[in-house]
């Protein structure tokens, strides 16, 4: 059956490294700029697939080399939130064109670590890191030796340690699985001898013979509080700021994301904690008719993106979405009015569908209360959608991708998210008239806010029959072609997608169109 094209089939696992990576590679490599993925070699192929980032070191004297080469490749600049945001440190985006996934690179100038929300040291080994680099044979990626994987995973997990863990207030508890994971990896592959003579030249000898200690069992909390002792003498050094000053910007920095995060309950907003476009935000509009998979289209979207980029997701429409505080009695009304007509012996006819509606002949004082709730209806409807626009600009100043399932128009009355009160604007009653243009004049005045790009997704009304079943051919015909008459401004950008095709290559075209627009 053809329903089943909106039902997304079983994917084809990849085991090869995403073009996008292997090409960046190459790049690299013929433009000279030496590079190495240095840390958590141990989910490497992962990380080539899309699953998890990539992080590169590059050296510092190449910047302008692999700006070239990561505009070449496709690589997107993103901006981190301030709380995650360091120097040294730049995050990227690339789109897989083959197959739609989304690559995450980190990339490192300077080997820049240490406590959450601060990352308050550098390590100066860059040089040897990059230096060292071998070619790792089944990715095609240049990788950092293991014994210097393996001391730099250490220092970074000592590093980390809050101070009541490092007074013996932490317990002697393990550490999380992703270190004990890559410790035991790294173990089984490095030199013992080699490791000890890198250890004693960075970190010195009593800290080079605790490390070694270790190699027969990864540290547990104890351990690894001891070793960063050990360590001090040399980390010390290394400092980005003094002691208290360190300690008073990562409490500033936690108790500005734990203040956000408690605001977001209390208002039912959602934090900004993934990266933002350093471009400019978007605002992007799904447009399609019933059948043409536009719910399932636009939670694919934002699943797909929200992986790293900040997204928002607006409703435009006021069917089966989520629903204003303001409109929820209304709607609770309109469903038993709904009720009470389906129980009449006359069926209700589609220019019947709201109370007041159906006439533009003078009416009976009889019909007032049916007016006004349709007056009410239509109210609530544009505040909703003037609400949610609002938080479509802010959400495309700030930097973020808007996703928005329908959008605000003043072209089609009644249809396609268009002003419910145009059939009053000839009505003799002289107020309703005047209700008709307020309402018109408020869709313009939504529909003047262009979004960025506007995604077509056009199906044919059989398909769209097939799919929809308990919609009328005629209906499902006349909203077809709402979709292809809706017109936009000369500033946003039309993507046509062919919505009969299996599920998908639509989703596979729609994000190489997002991606573009980003």
């Amino acid at each position: 059956m053809a329903t089943l094209q909106l039902e997304a089939a079983q994917p084809t696992r990849i085991t090869s490294p995403l073009a996008v990576v292997t090409e960046l590679c190459r790049r690299l490599a013929e433009t000279g700029v030496v590079y190495c993925h240095w840390k958590s070699n141990e989910h490497l192929r992962p990380a080539t697939l899309g699953e998890t980032d990539l992080d590169f070191l590059v050296d510092r004297e190449s910047a302008s080399q692999v700006a070239r080469v990561l505009a070449g490749t496709g690589y997107k600049r993103m901006m981190a939130v301030p709380a995650r945001s360091y120097v040294g440190i730049e995050d990227y985006l690339a789109l897989d064109q083959a197959t739609g996934s989304l690559i995450h690179l980190h990339l490192h100038y300077r080997l820049v670590l240490g406590e959450k929300f601060l990352k308050g040291y550098r390590l100066p080994w860059e040089d040897r890191l990059l230096a060292g680099r071998q070619l790792d044979q089944d990715t095609g990626v240049y990788v950092c030796p293991p014994e210097l994987e393996l001391i730099v995973l250490v220092v970074r997990s000592a590093l980390k340690l809050r101070r009541r863990e490092t007074l013996g207030f932490g317990g002697p508890g393990p550490l999380d699985a992703d270190f004990l994971r890559e410790f035991r990896w790294l173990a089984d592959r490095v030199d013992t001898d080699r490791l000890r003579s890198q250890a004693t030249e960075l970190l010195g000898v009593i800290a080079a013979s605790s490390l070694t200690a270790m190699l027969p069992a990864p540290p547990d909390r104890a351990v690894l509080s001891r070793f960063r002792r050990e360590i001090a003498a040399v980390t010390d050094a290394w400092r980005t700021y003094p002691p208290a000053e360190a300690t008073r910007r990562r409490w500033a920095r936690e108790a500005r994301a734990r203040s956000a995060n408690l605001w977001s309950r209390i208002s039912g907003s959602r934090p900004i904690i993934r990266f933002s476009n350093p471009r400019g935000g978007v605002i992007i509009a799904f447009l399609g008719a019933d059948g043409s998979g536009k719910s399932t289209v636009t939670s694919a979207v934002d699943a797909w993106l929200s992986w790293r980029a900040e997204v928002v997701r607006l409703y435009f429409g006021f069917g089966d979405g989520p629903v204003s505080p303001i409109r929820k009695p209304l709607q609770a009304l309109k469903l038993l009015y709904s009720r009470r007509r389906s129980r009449a012996s006359t069926p209700m006819q589609p220019s019947q569908a709201y109370p007041g509606q159906e006439t533009t002949s003078r009416p009976s004082w009889l019909a007032v209360p049916k007016v006004i709730w349709r007056i009410l209806w239509s109210w609530s409807v544009v505040w909703e959608k003037q609400t949610r626009l609002a938080r479509a600009q802010r959400g495309r100043n700030q930097g973020l991708v808007v996703i928005c399932d329908r959008y605000p128009q003043a072209q089609i009355m009644a249809l396609g998210d268009g002003p419910l009160l145009s059939h009053w604007e000839q009505h003799p009653w002289a107020w309703l008239r005047a209700v008709a243009r307020w309402e018109l004049a408020a869709y313009r005045r939504m529909e003047a806010v262009a979004p960025d790009l506007v995604i077509k997704l056009h199906v044919t009304p059989e398909v769209s029959a097939r799919r929809k079943r308990d919609v009328s051919f005629d209906s499902l015909v006349s909203r077809v072609e709402v979709v292809k008459r809706v017109q936009f401004s000369e500033r946003t950008r039309v993507a046509h997608v062919d919505a009969d095709q299996p599920i998908e290559q639509v989703l596979l075209e729609v994000k190489r169109a997002v991606w573009e627009a980003l």
